[in-house]
């Protein structure tokens, strides 16, 4: 693989984040349950494991995965069930589905 590339620096994502909503580090870390230390160590690392990048997610109510796929080209692909868009339009023609089933029952009584 080339590494002609910027690296994602996740560390940095967060400490930017945190920096942005003026949320202080020992906040972090007493919603996640860590001494200070370790939030200052997760900021100032490249890469944090998932499940703690998400408990921090939950604990800020940020989703910091999508900061990492925003990072990403976009024309790399993206597993249907996981596409928002894709869900989005999904409900959307369920429920017009719904609405033209009801019209379908209403024509069929009219007619019949």
């Amino acid at each position: 693989m080339k590494k002609d590339r910027n690296p994602i620096n996740v560390g940095r994502i967060l400490s930017n984040h945190l920096k942005d909503n003026l949320i202080q580090g020992e906040t972090l870390a007493g919603l996640i349950g860590k001494q200070g230390q370790t939030v200052s160590l997760y900021r100032n690392s490249p890469d944090i494991r998932t499940n703690t990048l998400e408990d921090i997610c939950y604990a800020l109510k940020h989703n910091f995965f999508q900061d990492i796929a925003n990072h990403l080209p976009q024309e790399f692909s993206v597993s249907p069930r996981y596409n928002a868009e894709n869900l989005s339009i999904i409900a959307q023609l369920q429920e017009e589905n719904k609405v033209l089933k009801i019209q379908n029952e209403l024509l069929m009584r009219l007619k019949g």
